[in-house]
């Protein structure tokens, strides 16, 4: 299921090489050299963690309003 999501992402997106899973069922996807996207398979679903930037060191709580 992730691998065919990646790969139709990537498509969408015009993005090659397209990643591949490794044997923990976990891939990378760059969007470029600062973003990056770390997929994870579970069972259902799909997990994504990526960071989105720095978190300022005042006024913290205006990030996530």
């Amino acid at each position: 299921m992730l691998q065919k999501f990646i790969e139709n992402l990537c498509d969408d997106l015009q993005v090659s090489p397209i990643p591949q899973m490794d044997k923990n069922k976990m891939a990378t996807f760059s969007l470029n050299q600062e973003t990056q996207l770390h997929f994870t398979e579970l069972d259902p679903g799909i997990s994504l963690h990526a960071s989105i930037g720095p978190c300022p060191q005042r006024r913290k709580e205006e990030l996530f309003i």
